[in-house]
C-alpha cells in the first residue's frame, strides 16, 4: 500500500508539472558580472538554476518561511511551476497568494509521515527533476552527505532551484547548498495604523563562488499588503534604499 501511494503521488506530480511546462519561461541564471550586494540575492537575481539554497531559522518564528516565500513569488514572475513539500501541513494557500505566488502554478505536496522522512525525500527528488518546475520549497529530513548529493544531482538535472528550510541547529551540518542564509525576526518600529509589516535580519552564511562575502547582513521590512520588501539598513556594503521584491 505504501508503494502504491508513493507511485500515485509521483504520477500526480508529473502530470501537474507537465501541464504547466509548455507555458513556462526559464528562471534567469546570473551570469557575467557578480551581484553587488546581499539584496540582489533576496531579489532572486543572483541565484543560479539547478542549485540549492538554505534558509536557516535563527529561532522559532524567525520569519524565514515568510521571507523565503516572498523571494519565491519574485522568481515565479519569470514563469515555471512552484512545488511546496509540506510534510507537516503548515502552508496555507491564501497566504501563499498574498506573497505573490500564483496558485494556478502551485503544486502542494503533503507526503505524510514515513520512516526517516523517505516519502518527503522522494517527493523532493522527483520535483527537482521536473523541467517545468522553477522552485521546490520545504523542510527536509536530516540530510547526510549522500542524500544532499542526491538532491543536488536532481536540481542539476531539472534546472530547478531548491529552497530548503533548516533549523538553526543544522547550521554547522553537512551542506552542498550554493547559498546559505540565516533569518531572524527583529522588532518592528512604531506601526502606522492599517499597515502590516514585519522586519527581519538576514545574514549570509555562505555563497559559493564568492559573489557576496560571508558575513554580509541586512535588515529588511516586508509589507504584507503590497508584498514589497524594503531595505531598512544594510549592515555590510552600502547599496540602494529598496529591494524590488514584489
Amino acid at each position: 500500500m505504501q508503494s502504491l501511494s508513493r507511485l500515485d503521488l509521483i504520477r500526480a506530480l508529473r502530470e501537474r508539472t507537465q501541464r504547466l511546462e509548455p507555458s513556462t519561461r526559464p528562471v534567469p541564471a546570473f551570469a557575467g558580472a557578480a551581484p553587488p550586494a546581499l539584496e540582489r540575492l533576496l531579489m532572486g537575481q543572483g541565484l543560479e538554476r539547478g542549485t540549492l539554497v538554505e534558509w536557516h531559522s535563527a529561532s522559532a518564528g524567525s520569519g524565514a518561511i515568510t521571507l523565503a516565500l516572498s523571494v519565491v513569488g519574485r522568481l515565479l514572475e519569470q514563469g515555471g511551476a512552484f512545488v511546496a513539500i509540506d510534510e507537516v501541513g503548515e502552508l496555507y494557500p491564501p497566504a501563499l497568494a498574498g506573497l505573490g505566488i500564483p496558485l494556478e502554478r502551485t503544486v502542494l505536496v503533503r507526503p505524510g509521515e514515513s520512516p526517516a522522512g523517505w516519502a518527503s525525500l522522494w517527493a523532493w527528488e522527483q520535483a527537482l527533476r521536473c523541467r517545468g518546475v522553477a522552485v521546490v520549497f520545504g523542510r527536509t529530513p536530516g540530510l547526510n552527505d549522500r542524500l544532499f548529493h542526491r538532491l543536488q544531482l536532481a536540481a542539476e538535472t531539472g534546472g530547478a532551484l531548491g529552497f530548503l528550510l533548516r533549523p538553526a541547529a543544522q547550521r554547522g551540518g553537512v551542506s552542498k547548498a550554493a547559498v546559505r542564509l540565516r533569518v531572524s525576526a527583529q522588532p518592528t518600529a512604531q506601526a502606522t495604523p492599517g499597515l502590516h509589516r514585519r522586519r527581519f535580519r538576514v545574514e549570509l552564511l555562505h555563497c559559493r563562488g564568492g559573489r557576496v562575502g560571508p558575513g554580509a547582513a541586512a535588515e529588511v521590512e516586508l509589507d504584507h499588503e503590497t508584498n514589497h520588501v524594503r531595505l531598512v539598513s544594510e549592515l555590510a556594503d552600502p547599496a540602494p534604499a529598496a529591494l524590488g521584491v514584489s
